[in-house]
């Protein structure tokens, strides 16, 4: 999964992985999800929701 890739803190040198946490309206972990450190931010936050909603359902949406 850990791959040299583009790195955001400009560390050539270092693999990258994706490590996503799902937290609820508290902020407190609901689960994790981890992705090939090749991928984009756009592309992997639409996979993680995909699979969240699947494993637990769609979220409802907060009033602010």
């Amino acid at each position: 999964m850990m791959q040299y890739c583009y790195s955001r803190d400009h560390r050539p040198d270092c693999k990258q992985v994706i490590l996503a946490l799902i937290v609820n309206a508290q902020g407190f972990p609901l689960s994790y999800e981890t992705s090939d450190g090749e991928r984009t931010d756009v592309t992997t936050l639409e996979a993680v929701m995909r699979r969240v909603e699947r494993k637990y359902g769609r979220a409802p949406l907060l009033a602010f």
